[in-house]
């Protein structure tokens, strides 16, 4: 009904409407339009919004039975719009006088160099109006820095009543030949510019000084406070400056786009896998890297396995990303390194592929069974979950490059580079290197790479007396070993994971 009467009746409306009804009444005519209420209006479910089988049942899609019959015969529906609504639309007008002595009309304007150009307009206008020395064209430089003393000379105005004000008694001013509150300095016998030598005195709270500050600090490339204070020394004294221009550069939009931190999300917690007591290379991520070339233009590909807890790594060189090809990387691995029983990846294909190969095996077949490789899988699109290998990767590239630089290697020298980049990767110290030569050896993780996981002593009671008590003896300083190791890591290397 709203609608309808904004269409039907002529009237200044707001802009939102207006171009609406005009754009309707460009298409159409005004009288074509009819009213048609809610309960019997087609299009009104689906366009207000209700569930499939309210629209079923009330088979929207079919027009209200009326409409068949002749125009003539169509029901005419009262209308009763809502005045508020209609009216709130309508354009209005409004004739203001303002009375107000200090009610400026400066102090609405945000643009310092705005409010320096609309009174020299003013003032030209003025001139013209009286018939003196009729201009035209652009402002001059002349009217420009006129008009400018002008606004400077009304702010002084409104900020210091007399020079007896209590805000100048600290300064040495005095009131030039154009009625501009100055400061005298110790440089007025100098060769200089008159602003230099006895710069305009100003107020720190008022409007118009708030915005010479920002335009200031914008048309000298966004300098910091101390420049832009030494920038605005030259030709004004502004009282309070250092505070007042600290305050104005907080809120200039552009600073604070570059100067604002970057919302840092606080470090989650290790998840057990990364910091339990477990055995080397139990816990294990894989990843690849590469490819690299070699001679005859063949590209390889790096396999990297490394220990979760203990930061230890595996390479593997594969000819290529086919799944054979990682399961018996991974057979070597085993072969070397033990049998893992949780591995971490991305979501490669190579892996899903090996991971699928794995649970087809059955490892019950035989009389030994063994507990299946529990493969678990990173979020996709989120490599930081397995950062612990991705930063590893990292050194290894490094070490790479500054290695081969442009040289060309065959498969095995290939190889042999590989073992070396794992020796100097798993020498690398875990925890604080001490100058003191009296400390411990730094943790690394070749420490952990001789841990003996399972017994293979079980046979013991059938050696003779004598080497038996031996052996328990080496055992048993073996594992006092292993324990002290592990005591190491967790008060040397865990501890330190408490700072995020």
């Amino acid at each position: 009904m709203d609608a309808l009467h904004w269409i039907k009746k002529e009237g200044p409306w707001m802009t939102f409407v207006s171009n609406r009804v005009n754009e309707i009444r460009r298409l159409s005519e005004a009288y074509e339009w009819k009213f048609v209420p809610g309960t019997q209006n087609p299009a009104d479910l689906p366009s207000r919004g209700c569930s499939v089988k309210t629209l079923l049942k009330k088979q929207w899609y079919e027009e209200p039975p009326w409409l068949r019959d002749s125009r003539d015969k169509w029901p005419d529906f009262e209308l009763s719009p809502d005045k508020n609504i209609i009216y709130a639309e309508k354009k209005k007008t409004v004739v203001s006088s303002l009375n107000k002595k200090n009610d400026e009309f400066y102090n609405n304007i945000s643009s310092y160099k705005k409010i320096i150009r609309i009174t020299g307009w003013m003032y030209r206008f003025y001139e013209n109006s009286k018939g003196f020395n009729q201009k035209s064209g652009e402002l001059s430089e002349e009217e420009i820095k006129r008009a400018e003393l002008k606004i400077l000379k009304k702010i002084q105005e409104d900020s210091f009543h007399n020079e007896k004000t209590q805000r100048l008694k600290p300064l040495a001013t005095f009131t030039d030949a154009d009625g501009i509150l100055r400061v005298k300095t110790k440089l007025t016998m100098r060769e200089e510019d008159d602003n230099f030598k006895v710069p305009i005195v100003l107020p720190s709270d008022h409007h118009v000084v708030k915005s010479l500050i920002l335009y200031k600090h914008q048309e000298l490339g966004y300098p910091g406070v101390q420049s832009l204070m030494v920038a605005l020394r030259e030709n004004y004294w502004i009282l309070k400056s250092r505070r007042t221009i600290k305050k104005i550069i907080r809120t200039c939009i552009i600073c604070q786009r570059f100067s604002v931190k970057q919302p840092e999300i606080p470090e989650g917690t290790l998840p057990e896998d990364r910091i339990k007591n477990a055995s080397i290379f139990e816990v294990i991520g894989v990843d690849v890297a590469g490819p690299l070339i070699i001679k005859e233009s063949k590209k390889v590909w790096i396999l990297i396995i490394t220990c979760a807890v203990y930061r230890a790594v595996h390479l593997e060189l594969l000819m290529s990303l086919s799944t054979d090809n990682f399961i018996l990387a991974l057979r070597r691995f085993i072969a070397r390194r033990g049998r893992p029983s949780i591995i971490y990846s991305d979501n490669g294909t190579n892996f899903i592929g090996m991971d699928n190969s794995l649970k087809t095996i059955n490892l019950r077949r035989s009389e030994t069974s063994f507990t299946p490789i529990t493969w678990k899988f990173i979020p996709p699109a989120a490599p930081w979950w397995g950062g612990f290998w991705e930063r590893l990767i990292g050194i290894l590239k490094r070490i790479l490059r500054k290695v081969l630089g442009r040289t060309s290697l065959n498969y095995q020298e290939m190889e042999t580079v590989l073992c070396d980049c794992e020796s100097q990767l798993n020498s690398r110290p875990l925890t604080y290197v001490s100058d003191d030569p009296d400390d411990l050896y730094p943790l690394t993780s070749d420490l952990f790479l001789k841990d003996i996981r399972n017994s293979v002593t079980a046979d013991l009671d059938k050696i003779r007396s004598a080497d038996k008590k031996e052996l328990n003896k080496r055992l048993v300083y073996r594992k006092r070993l292993m324990s002290d190791l592990r005591i190491r890591f967790r008060n040397e290397y865990l501890s330190q994971l408490h700072q995020r």
